[in-house]
């Protein structure tokens, strides 16, 4: 099979194929990529000409991931909100369509993390820029059984095949009632939340949390003094499903 040339106004290949363009004179598309730190997210735009909707990804470091709640992007016009990008690494944005070889792809942007900790929930936003005071400790746990065999010193193990994910209690503090109330609402219908924090803590692009019983306690000694500090015990989750074709 062969492809007509692809052209993309900032040049560039990927997979044999140019970025964005034309393929035999039929579907044609770009994506832009914008980073907003103060809001902690990407915009993404994109334009198509062909099949009806399209599938909006995000790749990192080479992994390939959809971007929630973007497929199906109805086009031809497309703007679309990414609140999982991760921080302070490059990521380029990439569009195809069901049963199409054209991919259109972005240039890298950078969301520029600027130190900061953000938690999101999988439908609703905006994310929410949070203090977190201390980093968690965290445990493991194994499914195992020791069991003592008659006439032997030593008992057999046995166990899973790996541990858990890991379980921790975060302390997030608040320094306003509006700030409070939007972590509230954030955490009210228990769905798990995306960590988002800078790199160099470890936490790799981010981790879904799922939050147990929440602690909320002040750190004043008045009741109109606004900061707050929330416990929130959580378990690292699976992520959840990102599109509708994935559910």
């Amino acid at each position: 099979m062969s492809y007509a040339r692809l052209t993309y106004a900032t040049g560039g290949t990927y997979g044999g194929l140019a970025l964005g363009g034309l393929l035999g004179g039929q579907t044609t598309g770009t994506v832009s990529a914008t980073a907003y730190p103060l809001l902690g997210n990407v915009g993404v735009t994109v334009t198509w000409s062909g099949p009806p909707y399209v599938r909006l990804s995000r790749v990192v470091a080479g992994v390939r991931t959809p971007v929630r709640g973007a497929y199906p992007l109805p086009l031809p016009a497309g703007v679309f909100t990414d609140g999982d990008a991760p921080l302070d690494v490059a990521i380029t944005y990439e569009a195809t369509a069901p049963g199409q070889a054209f991919v259109a792809v972005s240039s890298p942007v950078t969301l520029a993390g600027q130190g900061g900790t953000w938690l999101s929930h999988p439908t609703l936003g905006p994310a929410l820029r949070v203090i977190v005071t201390r980093e968690p400790g965290a445990e493991r746990a194994i499914q195992r059984g020791v069991h003592r065999i008659l006439g032997r010193v030593y008992p057999v193990a046995v166990s899973a095949d790996q541990r858990e994910s890991a379980t921790g209690t975060l302390q997030v503090m608040v320094e306003t009632f509006a700030q409070r109330d939007a972590l509230w609402a954030l955490l009210d219908d228990g769905q798990p939340l995306l960590l988002r924090s800078p790199p160099t803590l470890g936490h790799g692009v981010g981790e879904w949390l799922s939050i147990g019983d929440v602690a909320l306690a002040a750190l004043g000694h008045g009741a109109w003094e606004a900061p707050r500090i929330l416990s929130l015990p959580y378990q690292v989750v699976d992520t959840p499903a990102s599109n509708l074709d994935e559910l």
